[in-house]
């Protein structure tokens, strides 16, 4: 695989306390540690379902779905640009 000493940072024990420190990471978001301590620190996260929580999911799925309705009418528009084109090719009218 090659030698660890060609740089000096992953030489001196990278290699261990890389992995060590993913899996301490991952331990953390598994038992939500970040929201409980955010939680006493008194920032409140989404953790109980509210109408006002409601309200900003109702809000972000409009978003999206504007969003997704933006590019499938842009594509559309394309693909009916491309079309009219090829045809416009195979016509005797557009050349005239």
């Amino acid at each position: 695989m090659g030698h660890m000493d060609v740089i000096g940072f992953i030489a001196d024990g990278f290699n261990i306390y890389f992995p060590i420190a993913i899996v301490v990471l991952c331990m953390l978001t598994l038992f939500n540690v970040g929201t409980r301590l955010l939680n006493v620190l008194g920032i409140q996260q989404f953790m109980v379902d509210d109408e006002i929580t409601q309200e900003l999911v109702d809000e972000g799925k409009e978003i999206v779905r504007r969003g997704l309705n933006s590019i499938i009418h842009s594509v559309l528009l394309l693909i009916t640009a491309v079309l009219e084109t090829s045809f416009c090719l195979l016509s005797v009218k557009c050349i005239l």
